[in-house]
């Protein structure tokens, strides 16, 4: 896990990072409504290039009070970018959007910081996410298990999505930053059960929204992302489950795994992975609590789905 720079005598209030991978146009977009979103306010900007391309994107950050682009020697995936940022913060609230998304409205973070004021237990926001195509939500994006819950209500939950999040400082010291093993999918699961462990609340603000452009460039090919979704899902099962809900989980996602890409999915691929995995990591395994796993039903929650 990375380590998070000590505060300056007066640190910023936001750190927004921004973790970029093949998506340049995308990320032009998002970075010329940043540009509105952080004028006037008390916010740093750190663009993490995974794109190992030696391109210099540097000019992208003209017309920032405070910005930094941190290149990177290889691509980290979505976890280790994210770190990557992370380890260059001094913000008291750490910001992340995905380089195809930017913010509804200019005042969000305005937004952010009453959501954090209102509770110093709240460890982490979880935002609103619609679709640039249609205008609506999308339920992938709600961070539930509970679809039918309306997306335009406040509500504490126990998981948020990574396309556009916010973090308190605090927390992270405390349950720590990312895995980097979760190159793709499932780290925010992990970081929320780390919170949720540690007492902190996790909430979703609808008022807090971004718009999701999904652009394709720079994603796994599908028949990876399944694969990475299930491997790191029996991670998630492994770590934070109890033993009788890990093994369901184990079972409905490999099983999933197969029905959503049969012939090209590899469940004895995945399990091989897995096996190595855990076999190196048993130290990583801290089942919740059953005070957090009520906790999690009592918000109408499935842990392990």
């Amino acid at each position: 896990m990375s380590l998070l720079r000590p505060y300056p005598s007066a640190p910023p209030t936001f750190s927004v990072v921004v973790v970029t991978y093949r998506r340049d146009e995308a990320l032009q977009q998002t970075l010329a409504d940043l540009r509105t979103a952080l004028a006037g306010r008390d916010a740093e900007l750190l663009v993490v290039d995974n794109n190992a391309d030696g391109v210099d994107r540097f000019h992208m950050l003209e017309g920032f009070a405070r910005a930094s682009l941190l290149s990177q020697p290889a691509n980290l995936g979505v976890a280790g970018g994210r770190n990557a940022g992370i380890s260059r913060s001094v913000g008291r609230f750490l910001v992340f959007l995905d380089d195809d998304a930017s913010f509804a409205g200019a005042d969000m973070l305005d937004t952010v910081l009453r959501v954090f004021e209102e509770d110093p237990a709240i460890g982490a926001v979880a935002f609103r996410s619609i679709q640039a195509a249609t205008g609506v939500a999308d339920p992938a994006e709600f961070p539930h298990t509970d679809k039918r819950l309306a997306p335009d209500r406040a509500i504490d939950t126990f998981r948020f999505i990574g396309v556009g999040h916010a973090l308190r400082r605090k927390a992270v010291e405390q349950v720590g930053t990312y895995l980097p093993e979760f190159f793709y999918s499932m780290e925010e699961f992990d970081l929320s059960y780390r919170l949720l462990s540690h007492g902190w609340r996790i909430v979703y603000r609808p008022a807090v929204t971004v718009v999701h452009r999904r652009d394709p460039e720079g994603r796994v090919p599908s028949n990876h992302r399944v694969e990475m979704s299930v491997l790191n899902k029996l991670r998630i099962a492994f770590m934070h489950l109890p033993r009788w809900q890990a093994m369901l989980c184990a079972t409905a996602w490999l099983g999933r795994g197969f029905a959503m890409r049969r012939g090209v999915y590899r469940i004895d691929r995945v399990l091989i992975q897995f096996l190595g995995w855990a076999s190196r990591n048993h130290d990583l395994r801290r089942p919740m609590k059953p005070r957090v796993m009520r906790r999690i039903r009592d918000m109408g929650g499935v842990a392990w789905r």
